[in-house]
């Protein structure tokens, strides 16, 4: 126990303290042991409520909420969060979208009239990773009796829903003309220029089964079938750093394939440069 692990103690005399010292001393240590995990807890629990808030708000402004729609204690949040950054001068990306709309649609500011002024069309790419603010936003950008917006882009490769984008945004913009009297003209484009046939056939093969994508006809590709698609089952992040680095290895040993003419794609800069697909190369190669 923490007596056989101690020093002596001596009083001030010079005496060997007795048990109560000791006492003392394990009691002092324990309750500063419970003041250290008592503030380890709460700063814990202030970076997850901190979190939480945080992850409250973008939400809530890219669905274009206003803070009186939440409970009084995350509301008051989310003003004093916007409060500072007015403060601060510093306005963040969903406080970009938010001011402009709100600018836009404010008729006595006259900046949607002014905005229409000067410009006729729009065309906006990637409409598939639209959040619905941004579609609102887009729509105030668009002269409401004669609008000439042109939108691309594939729902199939919808991939911010982190940034609040959710399959149904043509859907959603088709059925606003529709219902406004506008004409729409659609053009779908089959041709696959970039991938391979058989990336092309797997991607449309785990598609097929999604309800909510645009309905069309197969897309078709201008490049040969190459190497068949692999599915890769690894243990961890590391072992398959590992399996990417050894299998460019093989590939330059066996097949001769120039290191310029590999690469890895990765979604996460961390595994990348400065992480574990880095450290294994380095250890492979």
């Amino acid at each position: 126990g923490l007596e056989t692990h101690a020093q002596p103690v001596r009083r001030a005399g010079g005496g060997p303290a007795g048990a109560a010292p000791t006492a003392n001393a394990a009691s002092a240590a324990a309750d500063k042991s419970d003041e250290v995990s008592d503030d380890l807890s709460s700063r814990l629990l202030a970076r997850e409520r901190l979190k939480m808030w945080m992850e409250m708000m973008e939400e809530g402004r890219r669905r274009g909420h206003r803070p009186d729609a939440y409970l009084p204690e995350d509301g008051a949040v989310w003003r004093a969060y916007e409060a500072l950054q007015m403060s601060e001068g510093r306005v963040d990306f969903d406080g970009m979208l938010s001011l402009c709309r709100a600018l836009l649609a404010d008729a006595s500011s006259g900046a949607r009239r002014r905005f229409l002024s000067m410009y006729s069309h729009l065309i906006v790419d990637e409409f598939q990773d639209n959040s619905a603010v941004q579609t609102e936003l887009l729509l105030l950008m668009t002269a409401p009796h004669a609008p000439r917006l042109t939108v691309v882009g594939d729902d199939d490769q919808c991939i911010y829903a982190f940034r609040g984008a959710e399959p149904g945004n043509f859907r959603q913009l088709r059925g606003y003309f529709a219902d406004a009297g506008h004409k729409i003209a659609e053009a779908q484009l089959s041709a696959n220029y970039r991938s391979a046939g058989h990336i092309v056939h797997v991607a449309a093969g785990l598609l097929a089964g999604c309800v909510t994508r645009e309905q069309r006809g197969p897309l078709t590709p201008s490049r040969p079938d190459g190497a068949r698609v692999e599915l890769w089952r690894c243990a961890d992040a590391r072992a398959q750093a590992r399996a990417i680095a050894r299998a460019i290895k093989s590939a330059h040993a066996k097949d001769g394939v120039a290191w310029g003419d590999m690469a890895a794609l990765y979604r996460i800069f961390n595994a990348g440069k400065l992480g574990q697909l880095n450290s294994a190369l380095q250890s492979e190669l």
